[in-house]
């Protein structure tokens, strides 16, 4: 079975195998899992950020993110089909008591008009706006990423205006090999991020908070309010770490998506009216219709060759890990 459906799928190595059971382990709600430990300093260090805090998933991180950076009947602005929004259950209401506004953006970025009259709303009968949630790379616009100087110049900006700045950055790493950046310049302009180990990276499990010692402090609270608490996840974090240090793969997972880009555009087929690939391991195929798009994800099923439907005309082709180049020939034989 090929499975395109998401990075999530991947399957952990012989050698990633290996760094778990090799891991050192303690008891992490008594902060003593060497493993844990070393991953959430060296986390925090790439970023130039004071700590980190092992979580289960990226949701739980940005769930955290949220309760500690806003109050009660504040708002949270993110953008159009932020996963925030539209993929954590309506989190944020029933855990921080906030609501969450999409504001226009442009594949993922904000320009400081829209945010300036989001603000100027607000002070009327608006709930407050405490908290901004960027998201790189942004899934809803195809898993683009962001442009670096304007999301530095634009949180810089925000901050003087008083507001908290949260980074989804589940796929981050994808942005910041892609475009060669220096992941302390995203440290210094936001309170908190998240990135997950399981997105690409490749990881069975967890995600990575990243803020300030008080921050992370406070978190670690709420992780255990939450049923988040974990004893020896040093084999885990073992996985997480080996991950982490093979990230350049990614790179190829982008190489692997151009590639299916290519040859269905190339295709011609008269059903699909538009292939979007914004340059990371995302591919959108765009259906004239749910019916064409259900017979082309079924189609490629029954060769044993699993799609996900992001929408109903909208087919998601995902490249990751374990996706090999005679996988890439089964996907274009078959097509």
């Amino acid at each position: 079975m090929t499975d395109f459906r998401s990075d999530t799928v991947t399957k952990p190595t012989k050698l990633m195998l290996e760094a778990m059971m090799n891991a050192k382990v303690g008891d992490d709600e008594y902060s003593e899992d060497p493993e844990v430990n070393s991953l959430q300093d060296y986390c925090a260090d790439l970023f130039g950020m004071e700590a980190g805090l092992f979580v289960s998933s990226g949701q739980m991180g940005n769930q955290i993110a949220i309760s500690i950076l806003t109050n009660p009947g504040d708002e949270v602005i993110c953008t159009e089909g932020a996963h925030i929004l539209s993929y954590e259950k309506s989190a944020a209401a029933q855990l921080s008591g906030v609501q969450i506004k999409q504001i226009k953006s442009n594949n993922g970025m904000f320009s400081l008009d829209v945010i300036n009259n989001a603000i100027l709303e607000s002070k009327y009968h608006l709930p407050s706006i405490s908290l901004l949630s960027w998201e790189n790379t942004h899934l809803a616009s195809g898993g683009s990423m962001l442009d670096h100087n304007s999301f530095i110049s634009i949180s810089k900006d925000i901050k003087e205006k008083g507001l908290n700045i949260h980074l989804d950055g589940a796929r981050v790493w994808h942005s910041i090999l892609a475009n060669k950046i220096d992941p302390k310049e995203i440290g210094e302009v936001v309170d908190s991020l998240t990135f997950c180990f399981s997105k690409g990276l490749g990881a069975p499990i967890g995600s990575m908070l990243l803020g300030s010692e008080e921050f992370i402090s406070s978190a670690r609270s709420i992780r255990k309010v939450r049923g988040g608490g974990m004893r020896q996840v040093g084999v885990l974090a073992g996985a997480a770490k080996y991950a982490l240090d093979t990230r350049d793969k990614l790179l190829e997972d982008h190489i692997k998506a151009e590639k299916i880009a290519s040859y269905i555009r190339d295709s011609q087929e008269p059903a699909i009216e538009k292939v979007v690939y914004m340059g990371t391991n995302m591919v959108f195929v765009h259906f004239d219709t749910k019916e064409s798009a259900s017979i082309f994800v079924e189609s490629l099923n029954r060769h044993e060759i699993l799609l996900g439907t992001f929408k109903p005309k909208i087919v998601r082709i995902v490249t990751h890990l374990d996706i090999e180049e005679e996988d890439l020939d089964k996907l274009f034989s078959v097509l």
